[in-house]
């Protein structure tokens, strides 16, 4: 029997994500045979290459710990607790970024990633008041119509996060 995958707090859909994938690897920090890998980004000066991480590895704080490293690159709200701040950065699964992004907080923790947020795919959300603020707040930042604000223009992407209390929206950038 296969040992059921664990569940990040922070990053809920990581194998729908793809940084989570069936594939047979050895764990570089239990040194156990796992049938999944963690495949998101690792930051750390002191990890061997190549890199075998488990997603047990990831949750449990083991790899970072392990390393020295986290798996995200990211500013965070100044009043989140210490304790989150340290989940999000050493027990979350990382995923890809063009730069560094902002991870939102709510209710002095910090957002649940919940992936991609992609107005065309996702009309239902535009129907959220704090998805709406949300979005006049990107395109005053950015300098655009909120109309313009299109996840296809392949240069700002728009990531959705979750407040794990209220559960209003946040949205954080990226640019490539």
């Amino acid at each position: 029997m296969t040992e059921p995958l664990p569940v990040f707090p922070y990053h809920p859909d990581a194998v729908n994500y793809g940084v989570v994938k069936q594939k047979a690897i050895t764990c570089s920090a239990c040194g156990k045979a796992r049938d999944w890998a963690y495949t998101g980004p690792f930051r750390s000066a002191d990890a061997p290459e190549p890199l075998n991480l488990c997603p047990w590895c990831v949750a449990d704080g083991n790899a970072a710990q392990k390393y020295g490293g986290t798996f995200q690159e990211a500013d965070f709200e100044e009043f989140v607790t210490p304790a989150s701040l340290q989940a999000v950065l050493r027990r979350t699964p990382g995923f890809p970024t063009m730069n560094p992004i902002f991870w939102p907080g709510h209710h002095g923790e910090c957002c649940i990633f919940l992936g991609d947020f992609i107005p065309e795919e996702q009309p239902e959300l535009l129907e959220q008041a704090s998805v709406r603020e949300e979005l006049g707040r990107i395109a005053r930042e950015v300098g655009l119509a909120e109309d313009n604000l299109h996840y296809s223009n392949n240069s700002l992407y728009i990531l959705l996060f979750q407040c794990s209390t209220c559960h209003s929206y946040r949205l954080s950038t990226d640019f490539s």
